[in-house]
């Protein structure tokens, strides 16, 4: 990466390519942990600080486990389609005026 510059295509591409993997890996989390929460009740004796029925508690809980996991769903979705569009990008060298180089094709 330069200073100031971001970085150039060929590292934008690596770095989309480990968001991939880290929003697969955090949807996957997500999924693991709902159907354990779903569970609290048949393995624990729970209480809830406020005046709220504790299995409200855990339904919600396991509602908002799957929307994370919707939402992580959809933003690696994204994340695909951009390491897609990065892909056919590539740095074209500078010549010594400054200028990018290009190559004609007929």
């Amino acid at each position: 990466m330069t200073a100031g510059h971001g970085p150039d295509p060929a590292s934008l591409r690596e770095e989309t390519w480990q968001l991939i993997h880290l929003l697969g890996a955090l949807g996957d989390l997500a999924a693991a942990l709902a159907p354990q929460v779903g569970h609290y009740p048949e393995r624990y004796r729970l209480h809830a600080d406020d005046d709220v029925d504790p299995a409200e508690h855990v339904a919600r809980t396991c509602r908002e486990l799957a929307a994370l996991r919707h939402a992580l769903g959809e933003a690696e979705g994204a994340a695909r389609e951009a390491y897609t569009a990065v892909s056919h990008l590539h740095a074209v060298p500078e010549d010594t005026t400054g200028t990018a180089s290009r190559t004609d094709h007929p």
